[in-house]
Order: structure tokens, then C-alpha cells, then sequence
């Protein structure tokens, strides 16, 4: 008798607990996605010209026997591509060296854009430019002459 008197209370919970987790087991899955993609890395782009420019630090050939400076506007520009030619007639160790400046006269040294030369070279290199002006600054070592070129393409 005791197996039939404990057999109907069991089977109401059987009942019930089917009744109140079937929906739960029984329920359709959705599909797995994927996460969302993550934002992508954002990249500083400031405004510039829209039409690159010749800067023509020493256009033509140009005879050097001391420090010299020459700049140009780069207002609005952000990249200059430098093409030099050095033509060591005698040697003179000299270093090129990129400036800046926003006010006429008062110049920050940039990078070297040739170092302690001292036999003809040639070469094209591309430099970030900053502020208004931006100068080659010729440094020599003695007053033999030498020669150089200097063109450069602002974008």
C-alpha cells in the first residue's frame, strides 16, 4: 500500500516540473551569431591642399662656400618630397638639416636630410612638414666650394 501512496505524489511532481520546464526544453534555439564588428581604428587625416605644389629650395645648380638657408611656404601642406643633388667640387663635409618655423627668423631644427657629406649624392626622400615655413639649412665645414639642387613636392 505504501508504494501506491507514494506513487501518485510523485508522478504530480513529475507532472508538474514537465509542465513548468517542457516549454523551456521543448523552445526552438535561435541561431548563433557571430559578435558585432568591433570599430575600426580611426586615422588622424588633416585637410590639405588639394593639388601638390614645386617647392624650389635651389632650383638650379646653386655654388655654396658657407652656411646657407633657403625656405618655403608650406601652409596647408603636410608631406614634402625632396629630390637634392650635392656635387662636391672640393671636399667640404657638409650636413643638410629640414627646419621650421612659423615665425620668419626663428627656426626649429627638423631631421637631417643628409649628414657630414663629403662625395657627390643624389636622392629622393620624403619628410612630414609642419608650420608655415619650411627650410634647408646648409652647414659646411670650410669655404671650398660645392654645388647643390634642392626641389621638393608639397602635398
Amino acid at each position: 500500500m505504501s508504494n501506491k501512496r507514494a506513487f501518485l505524489p510523485l508522478m504530480i511532481v513529475v507532472l508538474v516540473l514537465a509542465a513548468l520546464l517542457g516549454p523551456m526544453v521543448l523552445a526552438p534555439v535561435p541561431d548563433v551569431q557571430a559578435a558585432p564588428a568591433a570599430a575600426p581604428t580611426p586615422i588622424t587625416q588633416y585637410p590639405r591642399n588639394p593639388a601638390p605644389r614645386v617647392a624650389n629650395f635651389w632650383q638650379a645648380p646653386t655654388a655654396l662656400t658657407a652656411d646657407a638657408r633657403t625656405c618655403v611656404n608650406v601652409d596647408g601642406f603636410n608631406v614634402l618630397d625632396l629630390h637634392y643633388i650635392i656635387d662636391q667640387g672640393t671636399v667640404n663635409t657638409t650636413t643638410v638639416t629640414l627646419q621650421f618655423s612659423n615665425i620668419d627668423g626663428a627656426y626649429v631644427s627638423g631631421p637631417a636630410v643628409v649628414s657630414a657629406n663629403t662625395a657627390d649624392t643624389a636622392d629622393m626622400k620624403q619628410f612630414q612638414v609642419y608650420g608655415r615655413w619650411a627650410c634647408l639649412h646648409v652647414d659646411v665645414s670650410n669655404s671650398n666650394p660645392w654645388t647643390i639642387t634642392a626641389v621638393g613636392l608639397v602635398k
